[in-house]
């Protein structure tokens, strides 16, 4: 399955969207921000996902996000929601991945100004974070891009892991 009906969607009173190791589902639809509810999407192992919807923040009740891919550019579709979607998800908990963190150093998904508005250091909750690029070349330029990418997401002062990879 590379894409989900659009039918879950009218699940108002959804809690819990388990996707995991879909391989194939390459996004999620727009309006999974209508699943008010929704507390629990566990999207690991979901490799093929590209991007996250817009509109994503609006579910203000999750409080598991196993997985959350930056997509290459967000200017071209208003269906693809940056990494500042992350903002309004304060209740997150236990363990999140954030991949494509490499599309955020080139301009694509929104300037590394834009990391500051996920908000990460106010999820207090979180325990493990995973940080995913990658690698496109080597040299200072790249690994300074890197560098600051990490101070500009200020991951959580209560962390007790984090993965860069």
């Amino acid at each position: 399955m590379t894409t989900l009906p659009l039918s879950i969607c009218k699940l108002q009173n959804l809690q819990m969207l388990k996707l995991s190791n879909c391989f194939e589902l390459r996004e999620l639809p727009i309006d999974i921000r209508r699943l008010i509810s929704l507390r629990h999407l566990e999207i690991d192992g979901c490799y093929e996902l590209t991007h996250m919807p817009f509109g994503l923040g609006k579910l203000t009740s999750l409080r598991t996000l196993s997985l959350f891919v930056v997509g290459k550019d967000i200017s071209i579709s208003k269906s693809v929601g940056g990494i500042f979607e992350l903002n309004g998800l304060s209740h997150l908990r236990g363990t999140l991945r954030i991949k494509g963190l490499e599309n955020v150093r080139h301009g694509a998904s929104g300037s590394i100004q834009e990391l500051r508005k996920a908000n990460l250091k106010a999820k207090q909750y979180l325990q493990v974070l995973a940080l995913e690029w990658k690698p496109d070349h080597d040299g200072a330029d790249y690994d300074d891009a890197n560098t600051a990418v990490l101070e500009d997401l200020q991951p959580p002062p209560n962390l007790k892991q984090l993965a860069i990879e």
